[in-house]
C-alpha cells in the first residue's frame, strides 16, 4: 500500500470520528434539553398545585375606607372565609356582591396582597343631590347611585336640590349612571362640586333638557342645555365674582362663550316666573306644578328677554343694568 493510499485512509477515518463525535454531542444536548424541559414542567405543575391547595391561602383581609365596613360584614356578603385561594376568586364577582348588598357604597376594589392577604378599598357613597319627584326625594350620590327614598329633604347644605328629573322607576342601589338620559343631571353635580357652586339652593330641569338654577337666594342662572356645561359654569362663577357684587339678578349663560347679567330684584324674578322652586313650600303643597308653570313661564317670556339681552349688549347703560362677558376665540382664560 502506497503512502498516498494510507494519508487517505486516514484521513477518512478521521471524519467518520469526527462525525461520530457531533452526532453523540447532539444526541446527549437533546437529552439535556428534554430533562430541563421535563423539569420545568414538573416544577411548574407542583407550584400550580401548591398554590391552589398549600400556598397563597387568605389569613387576612384588610379593609379600607371610613364607612364601618368590617372584615365580617365582607365575609357575610361574599361568601368568602379565610383560608381561601387567593387565587380560586374571581374579585370583579366579589366587588359586584358586595355593591349589590351594601347600598351605602359607591365603589369596591378588590386586590390580592400577596402572599396571604387580600384588600378591600371601599368608597363610601355620600349623597350630592337630592331629585324631586311626586312629593319624593330620590337622594344621589355624586358617581350616581340611588341611595335613599324619603319624603322629607335633608337640611345639608352640600345636597342640590333637582327638579324635573324622574327617578320613580329605579330602585335603591340602582345606578342612574347608567342611563344615558341622566348623565346630564349627573355631570351638572359633579361640575358644580369641582368648581365650588356651595351656595346653590335649587336646580330646574325642563323638558327639553334646559337647565336653570338658583344661586345663593339672589341670582338666577340660565344654563340652556348641558353642551360645554363645565365651561358654560366657568364664565358663570367669572361673572358671579367680578360682575354681581351683591346684586340680585339673573345670569343668562346659554350662549357658549357668553353671559349676560341683568340685575334684578328676586320679586322681579318671581313676577316673570323666573325663580326655581323645587320641593315643598311651607304649607305642605307641593311645588311640581309652580315648577312647571315657572318653566312655561320661562318659555313665554324668554323670546324677549333673549331679545332685551341681546339689544342691550350694544347699549348697556353705564349703571351696570347689563354685563357682558365673552371671549372673541370662545375659550375661558
Amino acid at each position: 500500500m502506497s503512502k498516498q493510499t494510507r494519508q487517505q485512509n486516514q484521513w477518512a477515518r478521521t471524519r467518520a470520528q469526527t462525525k461520530d463525535r457531533q452526532r453523540r454531542h447532539r444526541r446527549r444536548f437533546r437529552s439535556y434539553i428534554l430533562q430541563i424541559l421535563f423539569g420545568t414542567i414538573i416544577v411548574t405543575v407542583l407550584f400550580f398545585t401548591l398554590s391552589l391547595t398549600v400556598f397563597f391561602n387568605i389569613d387576612e383581609i384588610v379593609i379600607t375606607g371610613e364607612n364601618g365596613y368590617t372584615a365580617e360584614d365582607f365575609a357575610a356578603a361574599t361568601g368568602l372565609q379565610l383560608g381561601d385561594n387567593l387565587f380560586r376568586i374571581n374579585t370583579e364577582s366579589l366587588e359586584q356582591k358586595v355593591l349589590e348588598q351594601s347600598v351605602e357604597l359607591d365603589d369596591v376594589s378588590i386586590s390580592r396582597q400577596f402572599p396571604n392577604a387580600l384588600k378591600v378599598d371601599l368608597t363610601p357613597a355620600q349623597a350630592a343631590c337630592a331629585c324631586y319627584y311626586n312629593g319624593q326625594y330620590y337622594y344621589v350620590s355624586q358617581s350616581g347611585r340611588l341611595m335613599d327614598v324619603s319624603s322629607v329633604f335633608s337640611e345639608d347644605s352640600d345636597i342640590i336640590l333637582i327638579g324635573g328629573i324622574d327617578l320613580s322607576h329605579f330602585k335603591e342601589g340602582d345606578f342612574v349612571e347608567d342611563s344615558e338620559e341622566y348623565r346630564p343631571m349627573l355631570r351638572l353635580v359633579q361640575a358644580m362640586k369641582k368648581y365650588d357652586f356651595t351656595s346653590v339652593t335649587a336646580v330646574s330641569f325642563s323638558e327639553i333638557g334646559e337647565i336653570t338654577f338658583c344661586y345663593n337666594d339672589q341670582i338666577t342662572v340660565q344654563l340652556g342645555t348641558a353642551v360645554e356645561l363645565e365651561y358654560k359654569l366657568q364664565i358663570v362663577q367669572k361673572v358671579i365674582e367680578e360682575y354681581v357684587q351683591g346684586q340680585e339678578g339673573v345670569i343668562d349663560a346659554q350662549t357658549i362663550s357668553k353671559a349676560y347679567f341683568r340685575p334684578m330684584t328676586m320679586e322681579v324674578q318671581k313676577e316673570n316666573g323666573l325663580v326655581v322652586t323645587v320641593g315643598q313650600d311651607a304649607n305642605g303643597s307641593t311645588a311640581a306644578d309652580d315648577q312647571a308653570d315657572t318653566d312655561d313661564a320661562k318659555q313665554d317670556t324668554g323670546t324677549d328677554d333673549a331679545d332685551d339681552t341681546t339689544d342691550g349688549t350694544d347699549d348697556a347703560s353705564e349703571d351696570g343694568t347689563l354685563a357682558d362677558v365673552s371671549t372673541e376665540d370662545g375659550t375661558y382664560a
